[in-house]
């Protein structure tokens, strides 16, 4: 049986773990809702769109990429010799 200070402690770190709950989900900007599917689907096509567009920005910043001409070149040597 617990006592009336066990009981006491046990509910004040249920409701801290509520209220920290609770803080974690304010934090969370909240998002549009879509309207329709067709409305769900444009705006998740957009958002993949700029994430592979930011991915390139930051491929030609660290001097990941390479000209498109020597690419072609070295494909077109490729499917020669295959």
């Amino acid at each position: 049986m617990t006592g009336p200070d066990e009981q006491s402690h046990e509910e004040r770190d249920k409701r801290r773990r509520q209220l920290d709950a609770i803080d974690r989900l304010a934090a969370i900007e909240p998002l549009p809702v879509p309207e329709s599917l067709s409305e769900w689907n444009r705006e998740y096509s957009r958002m993949a769109l700029l994430k592979i567009l930011e991915l390139g920005d930051r491929q030609i910043e660290a001097g990941q990429v390479e000209p498109a001409s020597d690419v072609f070149q070295r494909l077109r040597k490729r499917h020669r010799t295959d």
